[in-house]
């Protein structure tokens, strides 16, 4: 009896951690740079240390959960974390379920947004916005990258071809609400006795992704419409995200074009920015060099004061200790040159940093 009560606790045991299935991750990316920014008459240069030289630190937590049938169940918890300070855990970065099987995927909660998918994956050094200059991200502005409180229906494969729909809505209209009241900590009442209404910055999005990949060859374009209604005013937003990339065996080309389009309340244009961008990473043994260049403009909105064009680079070298562990140095620069001839302003920068994954 005593041996078949210690077989019955062991293979509990054991079963409990294969029905979890709970695995941790993470990015440590820890970088120094120097960073000057000058026009004809000023110059000024800044030496920071800062987290995410490429790509943000981060932890995350991903249960996954068979429920037979093809059906597959996971959750995603990803925090931004900065180990470089005494902050502790940030935001939050993703945080979403879903559930796979061949129908596709179906996510709920705070995801990736179809237009930084394409940015992430077809510009040579990816779209990362810590190391500012030469970075495209900030040329042309987002319009939230990730969205909160999204639903999110992924296609499955067919012939090469998928999607990505993505549907989220944190307006709420009330009809007695006369005083400022918080909505997912962000306030915005107006006070109105005939109805008012309450928002997040993030407002009404539709977006959706369609990707494209066969052989050498693939091509990604999104949409992402975002409507913000505040104290009744409405805004819209869109972004228009383009890319393609071909691998000439370990070399890799990348294309990547990306517009942003805003209207104010009134119709009046606010943004209006257009940039594409060129790339190619190169391997050589445990280094590979990843180089971008762009180009684009800005016209004349109520956000952008100022009429003007914008080019730049960015260069990064990157040396693979390991498969986890790296070390890496870059450079970049960004030009603005207003239309009416006013000062062209420059922001040039270098900086080393290592990562870790895990």
């Amino acid at each position: 009896m005593k041996k078949h009560l210690i077989a019955a606790a062991v293979a509990a045991a054991v079963a409990v951690p294969a029905a979890a299935q709970v695995t941790v991750y993470g990015r440590f990316d820890q970088a120094y740079n120097t960073v000057e920014t000058k026009t004809a008459t000023t110059s000024k240069a800044t030496h920071t240390g800062f987290d995410g030289g490429v790509a943000g630190s981060r932890l995350g937590f991903r249960a996954a959960e068979d429920l037979g049938g093809g059906l597959k169940a996971a959750v995603v918890y990803e925090f931004g974390v900065d180990p470089g300070e005494n902050t502790g855990v940030g935001a939050t970065r993703l945080g979403f379920a879903e559930i796979a099987g061949g129908f596709g995927t179906l996510r709920m909660g705070r995801q990736v947004s179809p237009a930084k998918a394409v940015a992430d994956t077809y510009n040579a050094n990816g779209n990362s916005t810590n190391f500012a200059p030469g970075d495209v991200n900030n040329a042309i502005t987002s319009i939230d990258n990730r969205v909160s409180n999204a639903i999110t229906y992924l296609t499955p494969t067919v012939g090469g071809f998928s999607a990505q729909l993505q549907y989220a809505d944190a307006n709420t209209k009330t009809t007695t609400e006369t005083s400022t009241t918080l909505l997912n900590g962000t306030a915005g009442a107006d006070g109105s006795t005939s109805g008012s209404w309450r928002t997040t910055a993030q407002g009404k999005i539709e977006a959706i992704g369609i990707n494209y990949a066969a052989g050498p060859l693939a091509i990604g374009v999104a949409t992402h419409d975002q409507t913000v209604a505040t104290a009744g005013a409405i805004t819209k937003d869109n972004r228009v995200a383009f890319g393609a990339m071909y691998s000439l065996g370990s070399t890799k080309l990348y294309l990547e074009n990306s517009t942003r389009k805003s209207k104010t309340a009134a119709g009046a244009t606010d943004i209006d920015r257009d940039v594409t961008t060129i790339g190619i990473t190169l391997p050589f043994g445990a280094t590979t060099i990843a180089a971008q260049l762009f180009d684009g403009d800005r016209k004349l909105g109520a956000t952008d004061t100022t009429a003007a064009d914008f080019d730049g680079f960015k260069i990064r070298a990157t040396y693979a200790l390991s498969k986890r562990t790296g070390v890496y140095g870059q450079m970049g620069e960004t030009n603005t040159k207003p239309t009416s001839g006013a000062q062209k302003t420059t922001v040039e920068g270098y900086g080393v940093g290592m990562y870790h994954t895990f």
